[in-house]
């Protein structure tokens, strides 16, 4: 079973390390909006 992952495997793998990615994405744009606002907000 372990050598024979066949095609299913390679996606769900792939789908993991697309989801990584996508959340580190996400969490670097999030932190860049959050000070890009709280500049925003504190300026006069």
């Amino acid at each position: 079973p372990g050598a024979g992952e066949g095609p299913k495997g390679l996606a769900v793998r792939q789908l993991k390390w697309y989801v990584s990615w996508v959340q580190t994405v996400v969490r670097q744009v999030g932190l860049y909006l959050l000070s890009a606002l709280t500049l925003e907000g504190s300026r006069p």
